[in-house]
């Protein structure tokens, strides 16, 4: 349970690194996968 919480964790921090370099070229696509990882991380704690 927890390393999955950890690897969304990485996700995430990725993600924001990467959404400030590219913000302008997929910022649709990037909010998508926040929604995907946030609903994982409430999968995880539930």
């Amino acid at each position: 349970m927890i390393y999955k919480l950890l690897i969304t964790i990485l996700l995430m921090t990725f993600q924001n690194t990467f959404s400030q370099k590219q913000k302008s070229y997929s910022v649709n696509y990037l909010d998508d996968l926040s929604l995907f990882y946030l609903l994982n991380a409430k999968k995880v704690f539930a």
